[in-house]
């Protein structure tokens, strides 16, 4: 099994130039992307900072 590429995230407008474009970022991985809208970007940030907290304490506990 391959490991996977680098995620690659940046700044998207989601419905560009449209009445209800929505500014925020696009996470892209495995060929798979999400977007995530600007409101929700700092929860989402604090939640994965979080994540990777825990992860590395279990990381140093083996």
């Amino acid at each position: 099994m391959t490991r996977p590429a680098r995620p690659s995230v940046h700044q998207w407008t989601w419905n560009p130039g449209r009445p209800h474009e929505t500014y925020g970022a696009r996470i892209r991985t495995g060929g798979q992307a999400v977007f995530i809208p600007a409101k929700d970007l700092r929860r989402v940030a604090d939640v994965l900072h979080d994540i990777a907290d825990k992860l590395e304490d279990q990381e140093a506990d083996r």
